[in-house]
């Protein structure tokens, strides 16, 4: 697992662009590193604006089966979903055909989650 701090006050925007997590059936052609579902358990957060606060954690909505090729894929799929990072919020995904970002955090702001994946044998 892994334990992160997005930290709005050290650098501000701080984000993380789209991208899949294990990118094996994507058009990058990487080896499959075995990923199948992330989990992200997001704390120390208080009750979260993120219109105020940013630091959203974003989905494009595609066939969670497949991946799509290409970012520009994932985009032509109209629908989004973002989840806040409020305290005690537990989110999971596939890890291998779920584009995802974290949106830019406002200054001053910081974001604690803790992630672990869970792999096919």
């Amino acid at each position: 697992g892994m334990l992160s701090c997005n930290a709005g006050d050290v650098v501000p925007g701080a984000r993380y662009d789209f991208h899949v997590d294990n990118p094996y059936q994507t058009s990058m052609k990487v080896p499959d590193d075995k990923r199948r579902l992330t989990v992200i358990y997001y704390i120390g957060n208080e009750s979260w604006d993120i219109h105020q606060n940013g630091g959203a954690l974003q989905f494009c909505l595609t066939d969670p089966l497949h991946a799509p090729e290409t970012l520009t894929d994932a985009a032509l799929h109209t629908g989004r979903l973002t989840v806040a990072p409020s305290c005690d919020t537990l989110v999971v995904f596939f890890s291998h055909t779920m584009y995802h970002a974290v949106l830019p955090l406002a200054p001053g702001k910081r974001r604690f989650a803790f992630s672990t994946w869970f792999l096919v044998p």
